[in-house]
């Protein structure tokens, strides 16, 4: 339909309109009937008893529990990633003031402003939930489209992504890299996704030792071998030497590129 925005690998993506009883200042909610995207968690399932891989698949909706379990998730990802973005550009605000403004542009960019929406079967807050959706501003693609800058299994950026985007993937690989290096290498953000001026979709990465100890923090999209090769296969760029953030010592891992 005209309102479908699209269907990824976990989730479907559609027009809707958003409206509070009392108007935000920013964020979601500004204004009534606000153009937002409307999005839901799915799994496909045979339509057939017995399933081969000939057999059609069609989206399935899980019960709403689970699709409430799932996207408190993917809003919790969201919260955190907007977190850890926030102490990023404050990294560098602050080295700006440092050594002064780079002789390159910095890309102006942001997480995309997000919220659940929760329906119950009735007005009692204690009432058993019917659906849950997660709500995010609708992103403007008319200028730059939607680009995936970095996926979830590697360090380097997407081919097609960096030939058209080239500032924009060095930065958010040096991004990477700063998360990782103040972290002491627990967390960085990835499979970064969006348009030019605002990202969705985020995965946040951790490190393998918080799993082995069966602590599974931010979903499913935490792919650890990616996450142990990224001091293998991070290229350190023009914004890693600028902003101070110590190249990897492993040998092959510092050559600048750009």
């Amino acid at each position: 339909t005209k309102r479908m925005l699209g269907k990824g690998r976990f989730k479907t993506a559609q027009v809707g309109y958003l409206s509070l009883s009392h108007n935000r200042p920013d964020g979601l909610g500004t204004k009534e009937n606000e153009r937002v995207a409307v999005k839901r968690p799915f799994v496909m399932l045979s339509t057939s008893e017995v399933p081969s891989s000939s057999t059609p698949q069609m989206v399935t909706r899980f019960t709403a529990n689970d699709e409430h379990t799932k996207l408190l998730v993917e809003a919790n990802i969201l919260l955190w990633s907007a977190s850890l973005w926030a102490f990023t550009l404050s990294y560098i605000t602050h080295k700006t003031s440092q050594l002064g403004k780079p002789p390159f542009p910095v890309p102006d960019m942001r997480f995309v402003h997000a919220g659940l929406a929760i329906f119950r079967t009735s007005t009692s807050y204690n009432s058993a939930i019917a659906s849950t959706f997660l709500i995010e501003e609708l992103l403007d693609t008319s200028s730059s489209g939607f680009t995936k800058f970095i996926n979830n299994g590697s360090a380097q950026p997407v081919d097609d992504a960096m030939l058209a985007h080239p500032d924009i993937c060095m930065f958010l690989t040096f991004t990477q890299h700063l998360q990782y290096w103040k972290s002491g290498g627990a967390i960085f953000l990835s499979d970064l996704q969006g348009t030019t001026s605002v990202l969705t979709d985020p995965q946040i990465m951790t490190n393998p030792s918080f799993a082995a100890r069966g602590v599974e923090l931010f979903g499913d999209g935490n792919v650890p071998q990616a996450f142990e090769n990224f001091p293998l296969e991070h290229h350190c760029n023009r914004f890693c030497i600028w902003f101070e953030v110590p190249s990897f010592k492993e040998k092959g891992t510092s050559t600048p590129v750009g």
